[in-house]
């Protein structure tokens, strides 16, 4: 569903040809301001506790004191302010239990959850003015107390994104071959995390942020959206072990 900003700061969205206005329908959790702008009325959400309790795991619940009353629409921080843009932003319900994470799934849901990411990702590919798909993960967090997934897109390409590719081109016409696969090609046991018959895994060298990993397939591939099914019941596997 691709928003844009119409006449007088409302958002509407296209279905096809037409064009369906929507002042009450606009996007959840945001507000429309009279200085052009759509904030953000969900700074910090939590999973609500009885969720945890219902699904017989309060022990996950984490207190979050912000309250609702707390909440200053005028004066939030610039992280929760959003520009007009053009794209689509989707997300991906996971399950109906409130506490899963991948770790928790079937081999069977896991297939199905990698299935659907690729699926949306493929037709989301197709439309008009998407130039790159960010696809990330939630747990605990954003305003849907389920376990999800999101999709956006955007009519161009990330400068970060593009230097990465930039790089990597440079370090072919240098050594002519993948820097994916040298990074991964003889990594330390320690840093070894887990091989499968299409992908590998493992700590990249001084990464960046704790926890970090890489996770690559054994072939070569463009675009992630294009695995085929015996790579998706893989991948789904080792994220689930991982």
């Amino acid at each position: 569903m691709g928003w844009r900003r119409g006449k007088g700061g409302l958002l509407y969205r296209r279905e096809g040809r037409g064009t369906v206005g929507a002042p009450d329908r606009a996007v959840a959790g945001c507000s429309i301001q009279n200085d052009g702008f759509c904030r953000n009325v969900f700074p910090s959400m939590v999973v609500p506790k009885p969720y945890y309790e219902q699904d017989g795991n309060p022990q996950g619940f984490i207190q979050d004191d912000l309250s609702a009353d707390s909440w200053d629409l005028e004066h939030l921080h610039p992280w929760y302010v959003q520009l007009s843009a053009y794209g689509h932003n989707e997300v991906v319900v996971e399950s109906p239990k409130h506490n899963l994470c991948i770790a928790t799934y079937s081999p069977g849901h896991g297939h199905l959850f990698v299935q659907a990411l690729v699926a949306r990702g493929r037709e989301l590919s197709a439309q008009p003015g998407v130039r790159y798909i960010t696809l990330f993960k939630q747990h605990k967090c954003g305003s849907l107390v389920h376990p999800h997934s999101q999709f956006i897109t955007t009519p161009f390409i990330p400068s970060l994104i593009e230097a990465l590719t930039l790089r990597a081109f440079q370090f072919y016409r240098l050594h002519g071959g993948c820097s994916i696969c040298s990074s991964g090609i003889g990594v330390p046991a320690e840093r070894l995390v887990l091989e499968t018959q299409r992908f590998v895994v493992w700590v990249p060298f001084a990464a960046r942020s704790p926890h970090r990993l890489l996770i690559a397939p054994r072939t070569h591939g463009s675009c992630f959206f294009a695995i085929d099914e015996e790579e998706q019941e893989d991948l789904s596997l080792s994220l689930i072990h991982i």
